[in-house]
């Protein structure tokens, strides 16, 4: 019974761990999502794949908050056009993830953060953090690019691609 219990306790524990929509407060918690999301990965539809990534809504809000988007060429309002760009745009980075990962042979379930380099800096002061995100998985490292938006209260990931070995 106790072990029942500690079966059903584990199992909340993991789904609830990675909710795509949990606030990600720090650059710590970028990583923590990716860690989550990457970990996932063997289990996600597209669609859920896109829930970890910033709304068009949330999009329109900050190209419309004149202290984070200065002008039309800000770089937010360079992300997508349009919701369905946006759609589109998770839709290849999901697809693009997965193919790199079966020719990488990425075992999903097994990511687990390498904290030792995993960093992201704000680009240029305009609220954009881009960083590479280092994981290993079945005894291999690997690499993959990131970038977040921050909106002055938290961070929301605009994109993840080119997903690579880590050389030694």
């Amino acid at each position: 019974m106790k072990g029942t219990l500690f079966t059903f306790a584990l199992i909340g524990l993991i789904f609830t761990g990675c909710q795509s929509k949990k606030v990600i407060a720090t650059t710590e918690d970028i990583g923590n999502r990716l860690e989550c999301l990457l970990s996932s990965m063997n289990s996600l539809e597209p669609s859920e794949f896109a829930d970890h990534f910033i709304s068009w809504k949330k999009l329109q809000e900050i190209v419309q908050n004149r202290n984070l988007a200065m002008d039309e060429e800000h770089p937010f309002t360079e992300i997508a056009k349009s919701e369905e760009e946006l759609e589109e745009r998770y839709e290849v980075m999901y697809r693009s993830l997965k193919v790199a990962g079966a020719e990488l042979d990425l075992s999903w379930e097994k990511v687990e953060k390498d904290t030792l380099c995993t960093q992201f800096e704000e680009e240029e002061g305009v609220g954009f953090y881009k960083g590479t995100f280092c994981f290993k998985a079945g005894g291999n490292g690997f690499l993959v690019n990131s970038t977040s938006v921050y909106d002055g209260a938290e961070y929301h990931l605009v994109s993840l691609d080119s997903l690579r070995l880590k050389s030694n």
